[in-house]
């Protein structure tokens, strides 16, 4: 595997002196009783990465419901940690992983037999869990017929581009639907006066690229296709040499030198133009739901006037092939038991107990995800498939005390944004924010969109010379789009000559293994 230094090497020296690895869950207490109460340690990088103390309820709530002894080692140096936890034989006994460099030890340690070997041997006692997982994950973590963990959900597509409906309605315009109609458009929202206030002080486009890239408007390459590696006809093919890019290059050139997109949209941060955006002087953006709200409490904008203001674009279509979101990523969270613990029955046997009840949408998922006393709030089921967890004084968040916000992570690790869960301090359903329901519609918008199919998700091409590339591309963006060039064919040389003709090689030869194409 790609960077990875085998664990039988690391720990060499270390087994020689203790005679070998001696898998100790193999050798549980002759006649231990059934009803043990077993220590387990969870561990994970966290999202707070704090420690919580003994009056910790989410710990409580697992020991009292599962009968365990649970410990959660959140930590910041989880990827510096784990190999050495494994290599000298002092393993955690439930692991959670997470990113690309999570996944790469998981599977070294599932290959050098450290961790559980095949959860479908147990799939008779996990089938949220097996339901929870989304069908690609399923497969992307079967290897020689075995599954090697289990992953929550994915996020799902809720970002997309939004529009301003008022401006539209001011200027008689529709919702574009096609490149040149979004430019229309972007110019009326820059030079038509389209908040009446009688200034040219408004803009079509924005992005925030921070002086390193175009930013989230590279999104509008989807216009014209996939922007990465895909199956087309039976070949291997990407944005750079089917088209998209240049089209995507030439569209935003059209818009600098029109003057449609705000000025600053290549060096400016995403913290920093929001100040832009919500002072409304902003015609479309990139954003999930939350830009409702974040209107509300971040720009001062009266709910009345914020819910008046924003629709969902869809991707407008510049091609055949183009009009579409890239589908959302299958997985962003990985769990699986050591093999140590595994071959401790009792032990394991709490563990999967306690697994499977907290996975989605058991009342331990509840618990830990959104708080332990949630069922002092009230659950409300919201149009559009959202619930909200109504948790006004009472529902006691502990999680959200002052020196106690490690607890938030033992929500993470089984965690998914496909829940669709608000969490709102309100007390009542009359008291929930009309901006919930603005969030809603917007997400909704984006949810509905079609998508590419998740080809490039299957792949572990190098990345070493995705980087590179990525980095040659970001170079001749800017140039091309500012006119310091022209010759996009010279750039697609170059972009094959570095590693892309390799990649595409690569890619293609995984697709034929994992019978993609053939």
């Amino acid at each position: 595997m790609i960077g990875r230094m085998r664990l039988t090497a690391v720990a060499a020296v270390m087994f020689c002196v203790i005679g070998g690895l001696v898998w100790a869950g193999g050798q549980s207490e002759s006649g231990a009783a059934a009803d043990r109460i077993p220590k387990i340690e969870l561990m994970m990088g966290g999202w707070v990465n704090q420690p919580t103390d003994e009056n910790d309820p989410f710990r409580a709530y697992l020991n009292e419901t599962f009968g365990v002894d649970i410990t959660m080692n959140n930590t910041s140096e989880f990827n510096n940690e784990i190999l050495t936890r494994f290599a000298t034989g002092d393993p955690p006994d439930i692991v959670h992983f997470a990113g690309t460099t999570g996944e790469a030890y998981l599977r070294q340690l599932h290959e050098e037999g450290f961790l559980l070997e095949d959860w479908y041997k147990y799939k008779a006692r996990i089938p949220d869990w097996l339901n929870y997982m989304d069908d690609n994950a399923e497969n992307y973590f079967t290897v020689d017929g075995k599954l090697i963990c289990l992953s929550p959900a994915g996020p799902p597509n809720i970002w997309g581009f939004q529009i301003r409906k008022d401006w539209l309605a001011t200027l008689g315009m529709e919702i574009p639907k096609t490149p040149d109609e979004l430019l229309e458009v972007a110019r009326a929202f820059t030079f038509d006066d389209p908040d009446n206030n009688g200034k040219q002080d408004t803009w079509g486009l924005t992005s925030a690229g921070g002086g390193g890239g175009v930013g989230e408007i590279a999104n509008l390459k989807l216009m014209w296709g996939p922007t990465d590696f895909y199956i087309s006809d039976g070949e291997v093919s990407h944005y750079v040499i089917d088209g998209t890019e240049k089209a995507f290059l030439d569209f935003m050139r059209t818009a600098v030198n029109d003057g449609v997109i705000e000025p600053n949209w290549y060096t400016v941060a995403w913290n920093e133009r929001k100040a832009v955006l919500f002072q409304a002087k902003l015609g479309t953006a990139w954003y999930p739901g939350v830009l409702v709200t974040e209107f509300v409490n971040e720009g001062a904008v009266p709910v009345e006037e914020a819910m008046k203001l924003w629709t969902h674009l869809p991707m407008p279509k510049g091609s055949a092939r183009g009009g579409k979101l890239m589908s959302p990523a299958f997985f962003d969270r990985m769990n699986t038991v050591s093999r140590k613990a595994e071959e401790d029955t009792v032990k394991f046997d709490k563990i999967i107990r306690l697994l499977e009840g907290v996975a989605y949408p058991n009342p331990g998922y509840y618990a830990l995800r959104w708080g332990v006393g949630i069922d002092k709030g009230v659950k409300y089921e919201l149009p559009g498939g959202y619930t909200a967890i109504l948790a006004g004084p009472g529902s006691e968040r502990y999680r959200s005390a002052e020196n106690f916000l490690g607890a938030a992570d033992w929500g993470k690790w089984m965690s998914t944004r496909a829940d669709f869960t608000i969490f709102t301090p309100a007390t009542s359903v009359a008291e929930l924010p009309a901006t919930v329901y603005g969030e809603i519609e917007l997400n909704n918008g984006a949810l509905k969109e079609d998508t590419y199919p998740p080809d490039a998700r299957f792949l572990h091409l190098d990345k070493t010379v995705v980087a590179e590339l990525d980095t040659l591309v970001a170079e001749f963006e800017y140039k091309y789009i500012v006119g310091e060039t022209d010759d996009y064919a010279g750039f697609e040389k170059k972009w094959r000559q570095a590693g892309g003709d390799k990649l595409l090689a690569d890619a293609k030869a995984q697709f034929i293994e994992l019978g993609m194409m053939k």
